[in-house]
Protein backbone atom coordinates (compact mmCIF):
# COMPACT_ATOMS: atom_id res chain seq x y z
CA UNK A 1 0.00 0.00 0.00
CA UNK A 2 1.42 3.53 -0.79
CA UNK A 3 1.98 5.92 1.49
CA UNK A 4 -0.74 8.10 0.29
CA UNK A 5 -3.24 5.29 0.37
CA UNK A 6 -1.87 4.35 3.95
CA UNK A 7 -2.73 7.94 5.01
CA UNK A 8 -6.69 8.17 4.01
CA UNK A 9 -7.55 4.67 5.76
CA UNK A 10 -10.35 5.17 8.68
CA UNK A 11 -8.36 6.40 11.91
CA UNK A 12 -5.04 7.60 10.57
CA UNK A 13 -7.02 10.10 7.64
CA UNK A 14 -9.50 11.44 11.01
CA UNK A 15 -5.77 11.85 12.93
CA UNK A 16 -4.32 13.41 10.27
CA UNK A 17 -7.19 15.84 9.71
CA UNK A 18 -7.28 16.88 13.43
CA UNK A 19 -3.29 17.74 13.04
CA UNK A 20 -3.58 19.95 10.07
CA UNK A 21 -6.80 21.43 11.20
CA UNK A 22 -5.32 22.21 14.72
CA UNK A 23 -2.22 23.77 13.16
CA UNK A 24 0.33 22.73 16.23
CA UNK A 25 2.85 21.04 14.23
CA UNK A 26 4.52 21.19 10.89
CA UNK A 27 4.10 19.22 8.12
CA UNK A 28 7.47 17.74 8.62
CA UNK A 29 6.89 17.15 12.03
CA UNK A 30 3.18 15.19 11.33
CA UNK A 31 5.55 13.24 8.69
CA UNK A 32 7.88 12.23 10.86
CA UNK A 33 5.43 10.79 13.87
CA UNK A 34 3.67 8.97 11.28
CA UNK A 35 7.02 7.57 9.38
CA UNK A 36 5.88 9.25 6.11
CA UNK A 37 7.27 11.87 3.88
CA UNK A 38 6.50 15.46 4.08
CA UNK A 39 5.47 15.41 0.18
CA UNK A 40 2.60 12.96 1.14
CA UNK A 41 1.53 14.69 4.59
CA UNK A 42 1.50 17.98 1.90
CA UNK A 43 -0.74 15.68 -0.92
CA UNK A 44 -3.06 14.61 1.55
CA UNK A 45 -3.71 17.89 3.00
CA UNK A 46 -4.49 19.26 -0.37
CA UNK A 47 -6.46 16.26 -1.41
CA UNK A 48 -8.58 16.99 2.16
CA UNK A 49 -9.01 20.55 2.09
CA UNK A 50 -12.38 21.08 2.51
CA UNK A 51 -12.56 18.35 5.37
CA UNK A 52 -9.31 20.51 7.29
CA UNK A 53 -11.43 23.23 6.74
CA UNK A 54 -14.07 21.80 8.41
CA UNK A 55 -12.31 20.36 11.27
CA UNK A 56 -11.50 24.04 11.64
CA UNK A 57 -14.19 25.26 12.37
CA UNK A 58 -15.29 22.71 14.40
CA UNK A 59 -12.59 22.02 16.53
CA UNK A 60 -14.53 22.44 19.95
CA UNK A 61 -16.89 19.47 18.42
CA UNK A 62 -14.97 15.64 18.83
CA UNK A 63 -16.53 14.15 16.17
CA UNK A 64 -15.80 16.93 13.88
CA UNK A 65 -12.75 15.06 12.21
CA UNK A 66 -14.22 11.38 12.74
CA UNK A 67 -14.71 9.65 9.43
CA UNK A 68 -17.74 7.61 11.25
CA UNK A 69 -19.61 10.88 11.43
CA UNK A 70 -19.87 11.36 7.78
CA UNK A 71 -21.84 9.21 6.06
CA UNK A 72 -20.03 9.21 2.61
CA UNK A 73 -17.00 8.04 4.66
CA UNK A 74 -18.93 5.22 6.00
CA UNK A 75 -19.97 3.94 3.04
CA UNK A 76 -16.51 4.48 1.72
CA UNK A 77 -15.28 2.73 4.30
CA UNK A 78 -17.14 0.05 3.66
CA UNK A 79 -17.01 -0.05 -0.04
CA UNK A 80 -13.10 -0.37 0.35
CA UNK A 81 -13.53 -3.40 2.91
CA UNK A 82 -15.59 -5.22 -0.04
CA UNK A 83 -12.60 -4.19 -2.21
CA UNK A 84 -10.20 -6.10 0.50
CA UNK A 85 -12.24 -8.95 0.47
CA UNK A 86 -12.12 -9.18 -3.18
CA UNK A 87 -8.66 -9.35 -3.11
CA UNK A 88 -8.71 -11.63 -0.30
CA UNK A 89 -10.78 -13.93 -2.15
CA UNK A 90 -8.51 -14.66 -5.06
CA UNK A 91 -5.65 -15.02 -2.65
CA UNK A 92 -7.37 -17.56 0.49
CA UNK A 93 -9.40 -19.86 -1.86
CA UNK A 94 -9.90 -21.90 1.02
CA UNK A 95 -11.13 -19.18 3.46
CA UNK A 96 -14.15 -18.36 0.66
CA UNK A 97 -16.99 -18.94 2.73
CA UNK A 98 -16.23 -17.16 5.55
CA UNK A 99 -15.16 -14.08 3.00
CA UNK A 100 -18.06 -13.99 1.19
CA UNK A 101 -20.38 -13.82 3.75
CA UNK A 102 -18.32 -11.21 5.16
CA UNK A 103 -17.99 -9.50 1.87
CA UNK A 104 -22.49 -9.94 2.21
CA UNK A 105 -22.55 -8.37 5.34
CA UNK A 106 -20.76 -5.43 4.23
CA UNK A 107 -22.33 -5.35 1.02
CA UNK A 108 -25.80 -5.31 3.43
CA UNK A 109 -24.71 -2.69 5.58
CA UNK A 110 -24.06 -0.50 2.37
CA UNK A 111 -27.66 -0.76 1.52
CA UNK A 112 -28.91 -0.21 4.94
CA UNK A 113 -27.13 3.19 5.54
CA UNK A 114 -28.26 4.35 1.91
CA UNK A 115 -31.73 2.98 2.97
CA UNK A 116 -32.13 0.88 -0.11
CA UNK A 117 -33.33 -2.58 1.91
CA UNK A 118 -37.30 -2.30 2.16
CA UNK A 119 -39.01 -3.21 6.10
CA UNK A 120 -39.28 -7.07 5.84
CA UNK A 121 -41.62 -6.91 8.80
CA UNK A 122 -45.07 -8.95 8.06
CA UNK A 123 -47.41 -6.30 7.62
CA UNK A 124 -51.33 -7.03 8.58
CA UNK A 125 -54.67 -6.03 7.63
CA UNK A 126 -57.07 -5.50 10.22
CA UNK A 127 -61.03 -5.82 9.44
CA UNK A 128 -63.31 -3.66 11.76
CA UNK A 129 -67.20 -4.36 11.75
CA UNK A 130 -69.74 -2.39 13.81
CA UNK A 131 -72.75 -4.56 14.53
CA UNK A 132 -75.79 -3.32 15.40
CA UNK A 133 -74.76 0.30 15.00
CA UNK A 134 -76.09 2.58 12.21
CA UNK A 135 -73.39 5.06 10.93
CA UNK A 136 -75.82 7.66 9.81
CA UNK A 137 -76.60 8.50 13.39
CA UNK A 138 -72.88 9.08 14.60
CA UNK A 139 -71.48 12.67 14.32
Amino acid sequence: MTEARRLDRGHLRARLIREIAGRTESYAQIARRHGVTRSAVSQFAARHQLAILDARQALDDDTAALWVSRRRDRLAEIQQTIEDLDAQLDAQPEDRAQLWRLRLQAIRQAAEETGQLRDTAPVHTVEIRLNGVDLDQLT
